[in-house]
């Protein structure tokens, strides 16, 4: 199972619609995917929650217990887990380069 993960320090920056978006088309093009949010504010999962559409099907999960959801996840045939992160919305380092 190929596993994608959207990761960024800025919040609001998209990661969840791009999860959706890619979850949703690689479903289409015959992927058995599935999409997890690891979000505290559940943005991909209230999406989920609203649709009408069962595939791809999302969950929350704890970043603790993601190596075993992706084990379950390909015992049960997916093939794509797509991870939706939080942001840290951090101010940058400024001195870091």
């Amino acid at each position: 199972m190929r596993t994608l993960a959207f990761v960024g320090q800025k919040g609001g920056s998209g990661k969840s619609s791009l999860t959706a978006s890619i979850g949703v088309a690689a479903q289409e093009d015959g992927e058995r995917a599935f999409l997890i949010d690891l979000d505290p504010q559940a943005t991909l999962h209230s999406w989920g929650s609203r649709r009408e559409a069962e595939a791809p099907p999302v969950d929350r999960t704890r970043a603790a217990q993601l190596a075993a959801v992706l084990g379950a996840l390909a015992a049960n045939g997916y093939t794509l887990a797509i991870i939706d992160t939080q942001g840290a919305d951090i101010a940058p380092d400024p001195t870091r380069h």
